[in-house]
């Protein structure tokens, strides 16, 4: 018996350090709804890149939208992210779509963070560069009629995981039934 308590006491702080960890990343992951109102046009990617050169993975660069936080939520209403293609490109269909996005804020060991990121001017080498503007990016159907706040203005957010398209809700305001039509 003397034995059996340090594991029970031994399993017990595993599973509460587990539970701490796996609030500590869903509280830093971010879930909101709305549209990607433009895209940058030199990184946009509408199906994944080929490339057996190079360590990188390709990104997309967006201006989204966030209509209403689903889970936490950020101050401000656009944002600039920063899509990695690690699992698929979002098609041209779906980024015209309203999406479901899982993003969460830029972390110091990301790297170069879109937020203050450089365009080329030119297409071939050697590339000049400079800061990036809101002319640099394509405004979708959504986004044509947004007025986008200056780029500087906007907070940077990651999203790792391709957004899903967010379904409808079918059921009318204030809980009435459709009327039945007839003929």
């Amino acid at each position: 018996m003397k034995f059996q308590l340090p594991s029970i006491f031994t399993l017990a702080v595993l599973l509460s350090l587990g539970s701490t960890v796996a609030t500590s990343q869903s509280q830093s992951e971010l879930r909101g709804e709305g549209v990607v109102v433009a895209f940058h046009k030199q990184w946009r990617h509408p199906v994944t890149p080929y490339s057996s050169k190079g360590t990188g993975t390709p990104a997309d660069i967006w201006i989204i939208r966030v209509d209403r936080w689903l889970t936490g939520s950020i101050e401000g209403r656009y944002f600039l992210v920063q899509y990695s293609l690690y699992e698929r490109a979002v098609s041209d269909r779906e980024i015209k779509q309203q999406l479901r996005f899982r993003v969460r804020k830029t972390q110091p060991g990301d790297g170069p963070q879109p937020c203050q990121g450089m365009t080329r001017v030119n297409s071939s080498p050697p590339f000049k560069l400079r800061p990036m503007q809101l002319s640099d990016f394509r405004r979708t159907e959504a986004g044509r009629s947004d007025a986008i706040p200056q780029l500087k203005e906007l907070s940077c957010l990651i999203a790792e995981k391709p957004p899903t398209v967010a379904t409808p809700n079918l059921e009318p305001k204030g809980g009435a039934q459709p009327t039945p039509t007839t003929r």
